[in-house]
């Protein structure tokens, strides 16, 4: 993920010699998604628990 992270910032700023694909923001998207699923679902799990 920090990979896609270096590779947006800079696709912004125009410092790459290619554009990031549709590909690409998709699997950004997806990842970003399910880290954040992911750690509300930790966050849920606790409070059931106490």
């Amino acid at each position: 993920m920090l990979t896609f992270l270096i590779l947006v910032v800079c696709d912004s700023f125009g410092w790459l010699a290619f554009r990031l694909s549709n590909e690409a923001w998709t699997l950004l998207q997806i990842g970003l998604g399910g880290y954040v699923v992911g750690r509300t679902g930790e966050k849920i799990v606790e409070k059931i628990r106490k």
